[in-house]
């Protein structure tokens, strides 16, 4: 990918398309009060990506989508941060599967293949008030790096799935409309459609399978779904329907 390249996509799009060569986190630059709705922060290299759970997200140089998107949802009260997630994670999805990948939606936001994770997401957000003033959303997206750290559990690109090499410049471009498309929806208050898309690529959704609270114990249950707050909705048996959370439960996929 070549700076003039990046800067006419800029241009395209009338927002600031700022391309790095390698920094620590796209999130921390994107922070700075210079950028405004729409701009993108986008590196070729990262020496601190942050994951969710305080994860590092690791990524080869130059093969993959690790940019930041600064958006500014000033129309949403921050008790309704979790429908701005839901939108991120269906644009990275509506594009996959427009591009005939089969993509489910792992809560809260990761993007899953076949049990593989093919992206991530982290967002950041800024309150003024009761709404949301600005947001920094990070994303990882694995495209067409092959080869991966040992220790990640179940890692997947684009290219180790299709056999097809990305222009990174082209999909970057593709995967930023797909997303302000969703954002847009949201802007009309079209949340009960996205709530219902949200739900319905929801990874494991009305499927068994243990997962594990916050101290590690074991339990069964059925996913049903997500709740608008952004708890999820688990079946542990007849009688009894837990809502958990962010990190009060845990899958383990491996």
């Amino acid at each position: 990918m070549r700076d003039k390249e990046f800067a006419t996509l800029g241009e395209k799009y009338n927002a600031k398309f700022v391309l790095l060569e390698q920094t620590t986190s796209t999130n921390s630059i994107a922070n700075e009060k210079i950028y405004s709705h729409g701009d993108i922060i986008f590196a070729l290299s990262q020496s601190d990506g942050k994951g969710q759970r305080g994860n590092h997200w690791s990524s080869a140089k130059g093969l993959n989508l690790t940019f930041s998107l600064v958006v500014e949802p000033t129309f949403l009260p921050a008790s309704y941060q979790f429908m701005l997630s839901e939108c991120v994670a269906l644009g990275i999805s509506d594009m996959l599967c427009d591009m005939g990948i089969s993509a489910q939606i792992k809560w809260t936001n990761d993007i899953y293949v076949d049990s593989c994770k093919v992206a991530g997401v982290l967002i950041e957000n800024d309150i003024c008030g009761a709404n949301i003033s600005r947001s920094i959303i990070g994303i990882g997206l694995n495209v067409n790096q092959t080869e991966f750290d040992p220790e990640l559990p179940n890692p997947a690109s684009l290219k180790g799935l299709t056999g097809v090499d990305y222009d990174i410049a082209s999909l970057l471009e593709r995967l930023y409309c797909s997303i302000m498309a969703r954002y847009n929806q949201l802007k009309s208050g079209e949340l009960e459609e996205i709530s219902t898309n949200y739900n319905s690529r929801l990874y494991r959704k009305d499927e068994q399978h243990t997962y594990f609270l916050s101290d590690g114990t074991p339990i069964e249950g059925v996913i049903l779904g997500v709740k608008g707050s952004g708890e999820l909705i688990v079946k542990h048996s007849e009688n009894l329907t837990s809502n958990y959370l962010f990190k009060e439960i845990e899958f383990k996929i491996r």
